[in-house]
């Protein structure tokens, strides 16, 4: 099923400074306005805030409506209560809402003509520190579910549940086009007298407001509450995720998404990784030593292309069975009677295992023996391990479970920092071969896990020697210009394009860049995308044809998996630490993992 897109744009602490304080910079600002007409409502506002949100809302309406119509059929109209819409274009809907005080704007739109509604609440602007603030004086517009839910809550969890039902509320009002004039918005509610409150929740479907039936989704961003609403039972789902767009790509030529394109074929590559979904569980491929691995493949990547895994739960306890812990062993196995020791030091079974009841939606660990799955990890990497693909795996586990002290710190950094960093060189796999963007990745990640745990960064030096090599690793037109693969990548000095690098290459920008100024092409990144699409299985090839000389492009589930990585980072839906959802990970970095 296709999904409506959600887009959020906010700007950082030093730009909004910038353009409060430099009238310049404004200036510039400014003039990025789509429409003369729009300088006129500028000017009516008296505060830079405002200002700003108004410019940045403008230029996110236009440039996401710009993924479906060509600029010279874009017209904007309102109806009669102001809900904008486009002229003679019915199929795209869209709809938004800002808040004006984060300098944040936020979009939904779809092109399937679903209609949809949006509203962004941010908690301090409801309630702000007033200890003594009576929900009760809203009585007029809260269910008396809702006011029974708020008479209970805890100061900070009363103002979190106010601005959640406030902004679902609005959500509505604004689907059916209305707003806040809606005359009953205490039937406006999600919640029932069996209702126990968890903000974890996303989903609420099948509500029934008065005479209509929709869905919401709710997502938590910092101190803003988003929610999402339309119809149920809509040719199209709501969406799982934000796309948080920075302003240098909201001002720059590429488009929010290359999955709104048309020529993106989502549904040939939804169905290419529902095929491997048959390894959770089944039979005859019980013996397969990486299913843990292709299950993450298939999981994340339905994920990252709007899809919705069902029986999720059947899944969960699937996966929490093959775990085992004996005196010989402890950790997961593909299959209990194959491998009943694990396989060999079980690092990746259990990374991709412990990913996956991540995505599935468990943060219930308790099953596990932490203790002594991490003694044994740390036994691994700090003696023997000799490939920084097992180490960052291993190190992952360490930090989702939470057991990663001050000496494992510099183990790490005599290990990687240390261990595989040749001077005038590179980051290498432990002093051997090639410098390879795939384990630059890997350590790249390491490095960021050690960053977010106890502040550590690397030697200048090596971040900046590392960041240059990285720089050299997209093909370019300059080269040859008839060649398709420029916008593509390489991983290693004076090689051919290779879609996975793509990923290993952001990904590992992640952490070694310093500025937010892009360094990629990414226009012409998003053409060379297109062109590796298998147009009979689906996925995503490893090269283009004339690259394998070959006569059809050929599609696998790790080329596939690592190029929607790639658009997920781009789109800014994935967090490359773990490649895992942004969400997901912002659940480990608050520690809501139990143990």
């Amino acid at each position: 099923m296709n999904s409506s897109f959600l887009f959020l744009v906010h700007i950082d602490d030093y730009q909004r400074k910038l353009l409060k304080t430099n009238d310049f910079k404004f200036e510039q600002f400014k003039r990025l306005l789509p429409s003369s007409n729009d300088f006129e409502k500028l000017d009516s506002f008296k505060h830079k805030d405002n200002k700003i949100t108004f410019i940045l809302n403008k230029l996110l309406c236009l440039k996401a409506v710009n993924l479906f119509v060509e600029n010279d059929e874009i017209e904007f109209i309102s109806n009669k209560n102001g809900k904008p819409m486009l002229k003679d274009n019915p199929k795209v809907k869209f709809n938004m809402s800002n808040c004006i005080s984060e300098n944040i704007t936020t979009m939904i739109i779809n092109n399937h003509g679903v209609d949809v509604g949006i509203d962004i609440a941010n908690v301090n602007d409801h309630m702000g520190n007033d200890q003594h603030f009576d929900h009760t004086l809203y009585k007029d517009i809260l269910s008396n579910t809702e006011m029974d839910l708020l008479s209970k809550q805890s100061f900070e969890n009363k103002i979190k549940l106010f601005a959640m039902i406030w902004s679902i509320k609005e959500s509505y009002t604004k689907l059916i086009g209305v707003g806040l004039s809606h005359t009953n918005l205490a039937n406006v509610s999600v919640f029932s007298k069996e209702s126990v409150l968890n903000f974890d929740k996303q989903e609420y479907l099948n509500i029934k407001i008065d005479q209509d039936e929709v869905d919401f989704n709710v997502f938590w961003c910092g101190h803003q509450v988003i929610s999402v609403c339309q119809r149920s039972f809509t040719s199209i789902s709501l969406p799982l995720m934000i796309r948080e767009i920075s302003l240098d790509k909201l001002t720059s030529s590429c488009p929010l998404s290359i999955m709104a394109s048309s020529s993106f074929n989502l549904k040939k590559h939804s169905n290419y990784f529902s095929h491997y979904l048959g390894y959770l569980p089944a039979s005859a491929i019980s013996y397969d030593p990486n299913r843990f691995t292709i299950i993450y493949y298939s999981l994340l990547s339905k994920y990252l292309l709007s899809q919705s895994i069902e029986s999720s739960n059947a899944y969960i306890d699937y996966i929490k069975d093959l775990y085992v812990e004996n005196d010989e062993f402890c950790g997961f196995t593909p299959n209990k009677n194959r491998f009943y020791k694990g396989i060999d030091h079980n690092i990746p079974q259990n990374f991709f295992a412990i990913l996956n009841l991540l995505l599935l939606g468990c943060r219930d660990f308790q099953f596990v023996n932490v203790l002594k799955i991490s003694n044994q990890i740390k036994q691994y990497l700090f003696t023997s391990c000799n490939d920084v693909r097992d180490f960052y795996m291993g190190l992952g586990i360490l930090y989702i479970l939470d057991t990663i002290d001050e000496l494992d710190l510099q183990k790490t950094i005599e290990s990687i920092e240390i261990g595989c960093f040749i001077n005038y060189y590179g980051f290498t796999n432990f002093k051997k071969g090639d410098v390879h963007s795939g384990y630059i990745s890997c350590i790249a990640n390491i490095f960021q896990i050690l960053k977010l745990k106890f502040g550590y960064c690397i030697n200048k030096h090596m971040k900046k020697f590392t960041f240059d090599w990285l720089c050299h690793r997209q093909v370019y037109i300059h080269k040859d210009p008839k060649y398709n693969g420029n916008g593509g990548f390489n991983g290693r000095e004076n090689k051919k394009v290779d879609s996975c690098y793509a990923f290993w290459n952001l990904s590992a920008m992640n952490y070694f860049q310093e500025s937010q100024t892009p360094v990629y092409n990414m226009d012409m990144y998003n053409n060379y995308i297109l062109k590796l699409q298998d147009p009979i299985k689906g996925g995503f090839a490893k090269h283009l044809v004339e690259d394998d000389d070959d006569d059809h492009l050929d599609s696998d589930v790790y080329h596939s998996f690592t190029t929607l990585c790639a658009i997920g980072l781009v789109d800014g839906i994935l967090d490359s630490t773990l490649c895992l959802p942004k969400s997901t990970f912002v659940s480990i970095i608050k520690k809501e993992i139990k143990y």
